[in-house]
C-alpha cells in the first residue's frame, strides 16, 4: 500500500507542477528527468505525449504552442516567424539561410561561393521532397548503418591499440548506439532552452523536441535536415549535425586513426544526408580515441576500465556508461578540448564512478557544457521509449 501511496503523490505533485504553467509552457519545458538523471516523470512524460500526438507543425502553430513572434528557433524553420502566413517549408529554408547570411554580414565577412551554392541547393531540394519518415524510420534506416560501419572500422583499428586502450575503445564502440547518435543530433538541430512568459529560462523538454523532430521529417522531408543551416556560424556548415570542416580536418589530422576512418577530405564531399550522419559518427568516434590517448598518460584510463569490465553482468553500471557516452559524445562535438579537460579531472579526483553519469559534467563543466550534456542524454533517454510514447 505504501508504494501505491507515495506513486498517487509523486502524480499529484507532478500535475501540480504541471499547472503553476500555462499548458503552452507546459508541453515545451516540463521536466521529465532529474538532476541526477533518474527515472522519468512518468505522469508528466504520459501527459505531455497525449497532448502532442497527432498534432502536425500546422496545428501546433495554429494552437500557438509554437509561438510566431517570440520563437524563433522553432518559429523560423517553418516559415512562419514573424508573419501570419501558413507553414513552408521553402520560406523556412530561405529564412534561415538568409539569417545565417546577415549574420555572416554582420561579422564582416564574406560568404563564399560554397555556401551559397548549398543554400540555393537546400532551396530547390526542398521544392519537391522525396524523403518523407518518421523519426524512428530516420533513426533505423539511416543512422544506424552508420553505427554499424563504425563498429567495423574499430575491429579494423582495434589491433594497433595498446591493450588498455583496446579494452576503452571496445567499451566506446559497442556503445555508441543509433540512439547515442540520434540524441546528440537532436541536441544539435533545436533549441534546448525555451524563455517563459516571466522571462525566466528553462530547458525544452525531450518529448517536445523529439516530436518536433519527428514533425520535420514526416512533413518537410529529409531533405529538410539534410541541408539546415547551422545559423550561427560564418562558416560553411549544415546538416543534421551542423557539421564543420573543423571535423573533417580533425578526422585527417589524427595519425593513429587508420585511412579507413578518412572517408571525406573536405566539405564538398558531403553529397548526402547518410554522409552527414557517418561523418558524424565518425568524428565522435575520433573524439574518443583522443581522449583514450590522454587518459592513458595520466593514469586514468585503467581506472575506468576496471570499473566497466563487468558493466555488461551490472544494469546499474550498463546504465551508467551509457549515459555518461551519450552526453559527452555530444560535448566533444561541441568543444572537444573542453570535454577532454572536464572527463580527466573528475577521473583524478573520484573516489567512485558511480555517480559518474551526472557528477562529472555538474562538478567539472562550465554551463554550455552542461546544456549540451543534459540536452543530449535526456534525448537518448526518450528515445529508447519513443516508440511507447509517440511512435506509430
Amino acid at each position: 500500500m505504501k508504494k501505491y501511496h507515495l506513486l498517487f503523490v509523486f502524480i499529484c505533485l507532478s500535475v501540480y507542477s504541471i499547472a503553476q504553467l500555462s499548458e503552452k509552457d507546459s508541453l515545451i519545458t516540463a521536466v521529465i528527468y532529474d538532476d541526477t538523471l533518474g527515472s522519468p516523470n512518468e505522469a508528466t512524460e504520459l501527459w505531455i505525449s497525449k497532448k502532442l500526438k497527432g498534432k502536425t507543425l500546422k496545428n501546433m502553430v495554429d494552437e500557438n504552442i509554437i509561438s510566431r513572434e517570440d520563437m524563433r528557433d522553432l518559429a523560423l524553420p517553418l516559415g512562419v516567424f514573424k508573419n501570419k502566413e501558413n507553414v513552408n517549408f521553402t520560406k523556412g529554408m530561405i529564412d534561415m539561410w538568409k539569417m545565417k547570411a546577415a549574420h555572416i554580414n554582420r561579422k564582416s565577412n564574406t560568404a563564399d561561393a560554397d555556401i551559397m551554392v548549398l543554400a540555393l541547393e537546400g532551396i530547390e531540394q526542398n521544392l519537391s521532397p522525396k524523403g518523407k519518415m518518421t523519426l524512428l524510420i530516420y533513426r533505423d534506416s539511416l543512422i544506424s548503418p552508420a553505427t554499424k560501419k563504425l563498429k567495423v572500422l574499430h575491429q579494423e583499428i582495434k589491433k594497433m591499440y595498446s591493450d588498455d586502450r583496446a579494452v576503452f575503445m571496445d567499451l566506446i564502440a559497442e556503445n555508441l548506439s543509433p540512439n547515442v547518435i540520434l540524441g546528440f543530433n537532436i541536441q544539435e538541430l533545436l533549441p534546448p532552452t525555451h524563455m517563459l512568459a516571466n522571462g525566466k529560462i528553462k530547458s525544452v523538454n525531450p518529448i517536445f523536441k523529439a516530436y518536433y523532430f519527428d514533425r520535420l521529417l514526416s512533413e518537410a522531408g529529409v531533405e529538410f535536415i539534410h541541408y539546415f543551416p547551422s545559423r550561427y556560424d560564418q562558416i560553411n556548415s549544415y546538416g543534421p549535425f551542423q557539421i564543420t570542416g573543423v571535423a573533417v580536418a580533425d578526422i585527417q589530422a589524427n595519425t593513429r586513426l587508420i585511412n579507413s576512418f578518412k572517408l571525406f577530405k573536405n566539405m564538398g564531399e558531403l553529397k548526402t544526408v547518410d554522409d552527414h550522419i557517418l561523418l558524424a559518427t565518425i568524428f565522435a568516434y575520433d573524439n574518443w580515441e583522443r581522449l583514450s590517448y590522454l587518459i592513458s598518460l595520466d593514469g586514468s584510463l585503467a581506472t575506468f576500465n576496471d570499473y566497466f569490465k563487468d558493466y555488461t553482468k551490472d544494469e546499474q553500471k550498463t546504465r551508467i556508461l551509457r549515459l555518461f557516452i551519450s552526453g559527452m559524445t555530444a560535448c566533444m562535438h561541441h568543444d572537444p578540448p573542453a570535454t577532454w579537460k572536464v572527463i580527466r579531472n573528475y577521473l583524478k579526483e573520484a573516489e567512485t564512478l558511480d555517480k559518474l553519469h551526472y557528477e562529472c559534467i555538474s562538478e567539472q563543466g562550465g554551463k554550455q557544457l552542461r546544456k549540451y550534456y543534459k540536452s543530449s542524454v535526456e534525448a537518448y533517454l526518450i528515445m529508447k521509449v519513443y516508440h511507447e510514447l509517440l511512435g506509430e
